[in-house]
């Protein structure tokens, strides 16, 4: 009887370090996307500021022409 007992202890502790491998796995998997996904939308709001920034200038350069030729 004390042999089945430390048997099933063994499996159960052979499945808790497996479950606990996965857990980690997994978890490396989550870091690494969540890190993807920050540098993914860093990328996208530099292009938007980037964007948003020419924009500006087109409008400026387009203001001043007008100004330009109002004047003429």
């Amino acid at each position: 009887m004390l042999i089945l007992a430390t048997t099933l202890l063994i499996g159960a502790d052979r499945a808790e370090a497996q479950q606990q491998q996965r857990f980690s796995q997994q978890q490396s998997r989550l870091l690494e996307i969540n890190a993807s996904t920050r540098s993914c939308l860093q990328a996208a709001r530099a292009q938007a500021d980037l964007r948003t920034c020419m924009k500006t200038e087109r409008d400026a350069i387009r203001s001043l022409r007008q100004k330009r030729t109002a004047q003429s």
